[in-house]
């Protein structure tokens, strides 16, 4: 497996949530459903939506830089207390990239902007 275009992956990512849905709370569980930017990004790395740590070491460490990607480009805020509590989807940029989807006042326009801004 070669690696992986980082910004394709999150342009396709984009176009999967127009077509699916997207959600807060839940990385969606199977092809078709919708999810958050977390599971747009699986599926459009490897194919199905769910938890990252299904995957290589190496696929992981791809789905963490197309995260870093997207926190960076939002200038988004490292999550307080990371790692404090083991509930950390271990990866401080998947926390971070987590808590922002989650966040009551982020909507589905902000995710593609997001997803547009990290993939130039």
């Amino acid at each position: 497996m070669e690696k992986i275009n980082v910004r394709e992956t999150l342009r396709k990512a984009s176009r999967l949530l127009r077509q699916h849905g997207w959600q807060k709370g839940n990385t969606g569980t199977n092809p078709g459903q919708r999810m958050c930017i977390i599971g747009a990004i699986n599926m459009a790395h490897h194919g199905a939506p769910a938890y990252q740590y299904h995957g290589t070491n190496k696929e992981i460490s791809e789905v963490i830089s197309c995260a870093k990607k997207v926190v960076q480009a939002m200038n988004l805020p490292m999550p307080v207390g990371y790692g404090r509590d083991g509930n950390n989807l271990g990866n401080k940029y998947l926390w971070a990239l987590a808590e922002w989807n989650n966040n009551r006042s982020t909507t589905q326009k902000h995710i593609h902007s997001a997803l547009r801004k990290a993939s130039r």
